[in-house]
């Protein structure tokens, strides 16, 4: 009997989702893959909640990350990582491998960024970008991209929100937000299997990008070789550059037809009463979360053991048939980290907590 998977990502899928990986492959420029390209491109837009230019391209999260990076930021300017986690900490090692001076706000790990503590900063220097990781999986905290975007509006800053781990699950809005670039990867609250970088850029990230001196570092991420690409599917024409994940895209334009469907309030909702369903009955089970209090991501939870080993509750919990994560960085094997985004429903967080009451009583 399969197991349940109730990691941070890759995810438990829709059924419909994996079927439409299994469609026949045709032309990436084919007239009818053209047409799937292009209104998901456009329907992405009502995911992001902007006005803004999506891009999909066949590759990680990181690759993402490193997209956002390269096109609006050269050598010998400068970068403000907010670094809460794994993943704010991985930012400043791609500016760093591009050349690019990095400044830190070092967070304590399970605390939120302080909008404040932004405000000095970007006063104190001339930053080119700040980044902010929405919900890091390392800690499962949830910074406040509203709060922080109200700062970085009075500045000329360009703001990158990594939303791998919280569009489409996680309330956001990028143009409300005054966010400027934003992207995700595929396997999190999006529903499709891992593979694909997911990116929308405002004008204000495009302007940017035009107005670089120097041409972009790195040929596969520059947007000078995708934004052509991107804008002639959406008027239906074919074009080339790297071939695309086609069957990839028949599942991302199946889960953004899903998405659409039941409405961005509504799917934020869900997401939030079966994150307070998890946390509820982790803690009347005695867990500690890693965030402080009402910090906590709606997309997954980073938890305390209870003084259980790490592989032994883990392993033990893969018997009782639910599979969790384990911790990242410095909280590797102090914690186990829960999904609960994209398909999930109360059934699977019930049958998650009834597993993790049962794995406890064999300790």
């Amino acid at each position: 009997m399969a197991k349940l998977l109730m990691i941070p990502g890759p995810i438990n899928f829709d059924p419909e989702v994996i079927r439409a990986l299994s469609k026949v492959t045709v032309s990436h420029v084919a007239p009818e893959f053209i047409s799937i390209f292009g209104d998901t491109l456009r329907k992405l837009r009502q995911v992001f909640i902007s006005e803004g230019q999506p891009f999909v391209i066949a590759g990680s999260g990181t690759l993402a990350m490193e997209m956002a990076a390269t096109n609006v930021i050269q050598r010998g300017e400068k970068a403000l990582v907010v670094n809460n986690g794994v993943f704010g900490a991985r930012y400043s090692d791609i500016f760093k491998a591009h050349g690019i001076a990095v400044d830190e706000i070092q967070v304590e790990w399970g605390k939120a960024a302080d909008p404040t503590e932004v405000r000095e900063k970007l006063e104190s220097d001339d930053y080119k970008v700040l980044t902010v990781t929405h919900v890091d999986t390392s800690t499962g905290i949830a910074n406040d991209i509203e709060a922080i975007g109200n700062v970085v509006k009075d500045f000329d800053t360009i703001f990158i929100v990594d939303a791998v781990c919280s569009l489409a699950g996680q309330r956001l809005y990028h143009d409300k937000y005054h966010v400027d670039i934003c992207f995700t990867g595929s396997q999190k609250a999006l529903g499709v299997p891992p593979g694909l970088a997911i990116l929308n850029f405002n004008q204000k990230a495009l302007d940017a990008h035009a107005k670089l001196k120097h041409p972009v570092e790195c040929f596969y991420t520059s947007i000078d070789n995708w934004l052509p690409i991107m804008q002639a599917y959406e008027r239906g024409d074919p074009s080339y550059f790297g071939t695309p994940a086609v069957n990839l895209i028949y599942a991302l334009h199946e889960s953004v037809n899903q998405i659409v469907s039941e409405g961005m309030e509504a799917r934020f909702a869900r997401h939030e009463k079966l994150a307070e369903m998890m946390r509820k009955g982790l803690t009347e089970m005695d867990f500690k979360l890693v965030p402080e209090d009402g910090w906590a991501a709606n997309t997954m939870s980073a938890v305390y053991h209870n003084g259980i080993a790490d592989a032994d509750f883990r392993g033990q919990l893969s018997q009782e048939g639910v599979i969790v994560a384990g911790g990242l960085g410095k909280l590797k094997g102090k914690i186990f980290r829960i999904g609960h985004m994209g398909a999930i429903n109360a059934n699977d967080v019930s049958a998650t907590l009834n597993a993790i009451q049962r794995t406890l009583k064999m300790f």
